[in-house]
């Protein structure tokens, strides 16, 4: 991973457990579990404040139809 970057060792840590699950298949299930919740906060989250947003649908159409 790059040495000059800016985010916590403990989110360092998570983000590397996850590309080495990604990878191999296999993790260590406490650190899986945690990334997994904080994923469902943040998604929470984001449905609160913004709802369900609907922007495959319409995005495929205007591609299909010649659009941008």
């Amino acid at each position: 991973m790059q040495k000059n970057h800016k985010y916590p060792a403990e989110v360092r840590a998570m983000l590397e457990e996850a590309l080495h699950h990604a990878r191999t298949g296999r993790g260590k299930a406490k650190v899986l579990r945690r990334i997994s919740e904080e994923a469902d906060r943040i998604r929470d989250r984001v449905l609160k404040k913004h709802g369900v947003l609907d922007i495959g649908v319409p995005a495929i159409r205007a591609l299909r139809d010649g659009r941008e």
